[in-house]
């Protein structure tokens, strides 16, 4: 994972650093590794159910 553009932070702030230009924020690796499996899984799912995979696109998204 490139760790290009950090997310930023409001809440719990006591150990997280400051960014340049952004303020406090951290580079969740996990959760983004975690939501690219997820899209992994759906375009898999989708290519299984005959869809087109390359005009797929993501319309909601739910915690």
């Amino acid at each position: 994972m490139e760790k290009k553009v950090p997310i930023k932070y409001f809440r719990y702030l006591d150990s997280v650093s400051h960014k340049r230009a952004s303020g406090p924020g951290r580079y969740p690796v996990k959760a983004a590794s975690e939501f690219l499996k997820a899209l992994a899984n759906a375009e898999s799912n989708a290519e299984f159910k005959g869809m087109d995979t390359e005009t797929l696109r993501v319309t909601h998204i739910a915690a």
